[in-house]
């Protein structure tokens, strides 16, 4: 059984995705969903704008899905990108994100212990907006990465203490077979500690690509890890060393800019937002998807991943210009 929630609808897959059905939910909006089979409980919580601000929502359904209870996290403007559920505990919850009270950004996480009816903010101690959350069973270890570091707590969230030296985080992944292993997905590299998260090193061979969106380490043989990122699907077979990328056919990024050679209209150029530039020779003439366009990653030669556009000499129009902005 699988579900995904959308804005005010959950579809539902009973036969592994081959077909689905969907339920409408007036008022609510999912941004993400943790499924407890062993409880029968899912989770989810959504990002809604009322009255002129950004508001949190914590769902919960004890019946797989079929109703929902719904709760505000906090009255002022919150914005959440992560949450995570205890296993052992389906009442304890924590969501991270961050908060804007005063017109400043600031970083911001809260805690339920009763189910999502009441919330306690715990973001003191923490720097930087929570981007990935996670739980450590084995050791009742809180897990925070932003972009200053990756936190621990070992008391749901009232004391935290950063790592030691440099690591950052969109994303972070626990191993299920090795509790010392924590994984920090960021730009361009994995961070990976084997202390429980008080040091990292950093591995970058092979990765390409701005933002790590989705981190899994294989449940069945955790020297597999996997990544999503704007270019792409990653793997690692040696616990994120080294990894291959399998992008065929797969892009997440925004097109930013398109432009066709002047004289050779077969040669084109495409900017991925937070990828790369992309060049083909023999797009002409193609009608159907996927049709045997032959694509280039060309090296990189700009800071923030962002090309905005493209223009061609007025002379020589095999001199390209581009210009790099949004980041």
């Amino acid at each position: 059984r699988i579900l995904m929630g959308g804005s005010a609808r959950i579809a539902e897959s009973t036969n592994g995705g081959q077909s689905w059905t969907t339920r409408y939910q007036s008022g609510y909006s999912f941004d993400e969903m943790i499924y407890d089979d062993q409880d029968n409980i899912v989770h989810g919580i959504g990002n809604r704008y009322i009255s002129s601000q950004n508001v949190v929502q914590y769902y919960r359904s004890t019946n797989g899905g079929d109703n929902w209870s719904s709760q505000q996290v906090a009255e002022h403007s919150f914005y959440a990108y992560c949450f995570t559920v205890d296993p052992d505990e389906p009442d304890h919850i924590y969501i991270g994100g961050y908060k804007n009270t005063t017109g400043t950004n600031e970083t911001c996480a809260y805690r339920s212990t009763n189910g999502g009816q009441n919330w306690t903010e715990i973001s003191s101690g923490l720097s930087g907006f929570v981007r990935g959350i996670a739980f450590d069973t084995v050791n009742d270890r809180l897990y925070a990465g932003t972009f200053n570091g990756v936190y621990r707590s070992t008391n749901g969230g009232t004391v935290w203490t950063r790592n030691s030296g440099l690591a950052y985080a969109y994303t972070l992944a626990l191993d299920p077979n090795n509790d010392n292993r924590v994984y920090a997905g960021y730009s361009n590299k994995i961070y990976r500690s084997t202390d429980k998260g008080v040091t990292f090193s950093s591995y970058s061979g092979g990765l390409y690509g701005e933002q790590s969106l989705q981190l899994f380490v294989d449940h069945a043989l955790s020297s597999n890890v996997y990544l999503t990122n704007y270019a792409g699907f990653f793997k690692s077979e040696d616990g994120g060393k080294n990894w291959n990328g399998y992008t065929s056919g797969y892009c997440s990024s925004d097109i930013e800019a398109v432009r066709v050679h002047p004289l050779d209209p077969s040669t084109l150029y495409v900017a991925f937002d937070n990828n790369a530039v992309y060049k083909t020779t023999n797009a002409l003439g193609k009608t159907a998807a996927p049709a045997d366009v032959s694509w280039v990653r060309l090296q990189a030669f700009y800071d923030c991943h962002n090309i905005a556009d493209f223009e061609f000499g007025p002379f020589d129009p095999d001199v390209v210009y581009a210009l790099e902005g949004g980041g």
